[in-house]
């Protein structure tokens, strides 16, 4: 097929598809207000356009605001970009309740005097939800989750942030992420992926034309004090790739203490602290070894490798080829390899475990789902992702009840079925490789969240001798 063709048949299916998705918005606002109306309609037939009108204008804003923040200068379409996906969220989470409404008054007519009531009930309803997904919205916890691996020999901090989601959200939430992350004092910073989701934000904030440096009250700024002890990493999401992904990273690149991975293999070497580290229980000699003479000393090691890897954001072809690359430049040895986070934004669910096998990974961090955000879409990102959010991994998780058992426990009682632990779960132990999906650090479009809190993640890695 000529490319003008497949461009054309894009264009018409993206067009088809939203004039689908806008009578489908239409229909839960626009019939609890036809039944809202009821005795008002009663009376003037006429008066049906106006829940219909509404509705549509609504149902249009919300879907058209996405594309003019691509055009215009985001402050100028924020509130009506952000009206427009409240309207989205609200219609959807009231659509099941208008269709049983819609079932009862079809077949009992003695209920039809009572639509009023029930509409208000379910609009009410609707209202109830927004104002509770708007406060919890607001709220971000730090989320803690011990990691137990033999390759690394004193404690590592990992903090993950991810779809923070500048467009979306204001630069000054940008200042709170990068002030609530500093006082955890992390180790290692990891962000996978969604930093932004506006184009007119990157292209407002490109750096000078003729001086080539940032301008001067940069939004971004806030990245600058984001303070790691042996580095901040970041690979792409599907927004920054929308948003214009030449243009982030040269914003980036301005930013020395952030290293953009793409494809690639970062390995940092951290100091040994001699009077921490935790040190492995001294072997007794056998009998052979007291006759024999002493042997010379083995120098301790100043430093201990620690392995990141970086893959962009792709489809699940696109990562396991990318994934395929990376690994013909690793030996195969496994007991040469160190400690290894890998990094994507995505969480490929038919394509993590082989993959976190092949690059020798000890953790695999994603983003990109947001745990659904609101209720009607969970369901479906339930369908499309394993896991949706939260951790994943072949061995079994220690809660807090068995951490005084650890020791009684060895490798051998590790099961092999796969065991989703949700971020609602309180987790205290957990062994590597495992893939962790962060249900996002602020919200897309809308402030507006029902499932799950915004989150910062924080692995606390160390030996379990």
């Amino acid at each position: 097929m000529p490319s003008c063709c497949r461009q054309f048949c894009s264009v018409f299916g993206s067009i088809l598809a939203n004039l689908v998705l806008i009578l489908l918005l239409c229909y839960p606002f626009g019939r609890s207000l036809s039944f809202l109306m009821y005795k008002q309609l009663q009376e003037n037939p006429y008066l049906w356009f106006v829940p219909g009108a509404v509705s549509l204008a609504l149902a249009i804003l919300g879907i058209s605001s996405h594309y003019l923040t691509s055009f215009f200068q985001y402050s100028v379409t924020r509130v009506l970009f952000s009206i427009g996906i409240d309207f989205f969220f609200t219609s959807l989470k009231i659509a099941i309740p208008v269709m049983i409404e819609e079932v009862v008054f079809l077949f009992c007519k003695a209920a039809r005097p009572y639509q009023p009531l029930s509409s208000a009930l379910v609009l009410s309803f609707g209202f109830f939800w927004f104002i509770v997904g708007h406060i919890q919205g607001r709220f971000r916890r730090v989320k803690k989750i011990n990691v137990l691996n033999n390759r690394i020999p004193q404690s590592l901090r990992v903090v993950q942030l991810s779809d923070i989601h500048i467009g979306s959200m204001r630069f000054t939430e940008l200042r709170k992420i990068v002030n609530q992350t500093n006082q955890l004092n992390p180790d290692i910073i990891c962000i996978t992926g969604d930093l932004v989701d506006s184009v007119s934000i990157v292209n407002s904030e490109l750096p000078d034309p003729i001086t080539g440096q940032l301008r001067p009250h940069c939004g971004f700024a806030p990245l600058a004090d984001l303070r790691a002890n042996y580095g901040v990493f970041f690979v792409t999401g599907n927004h920054d790739v929308e948003s214009g992904r030449d243009g982030l990273l040269q914003i980036l690149s301005h930013f020395p203490n952030i290293t953009v991975l793409s494809n690639e293999i970062h390995t940092i070497n951290i100091p040994i602290d001699t009077q921490h580290v935790q040190r492995l229980p001294t072997p007794i000699p056998e009998a052979e070894e007291m006759d024999s003479p002493p042997s010379s000393p083995t120098p301790a090691p100043v430093n201990f490798p620690v392995r990141i890897i970086g893959i962009e954001d792709g489809s699940d072809a696109e990562f396991r080829e990318w994934v395929s690359d990376l690994e013909k430049e690793l030996p195969k040895d496994e007991s040469v390899h160190p400690f290894t986070i890998v990094l994507h934004h995505r969480p490929h669910t038919f394509s993590w475990k082989p993959s976190i096998k092949g690059l020798f990974g000890d953790m695999m961090l994603c983003g990109h789902t947001h745990a659904g955000q609101v209720w009607p879409v969970y369901p479906f990102i339930l369908l499309a992702h394993v896991p949706a959010f939260g951790m994943l991994q072949k061995a079994r998780i220690v809660s807090k009840e068995s951490k005084s058992n650890l020791a009684a426990h060895s490798e051998t009682m590790f099961n092999k079925r796969m065991v989703t632990v949700t971020p609602h779960e309180p987790l205290d132990l957990c062994t590597p490789p495992f893939i962790y999906v962060n249900p996002g650090t602020c919200t897309w479009a809308s402030r507006m969240r029902t499932i799950s809190l915004n989150e910062i993640t924080c692995f606390d890695v160390r030996t379990p001798h």
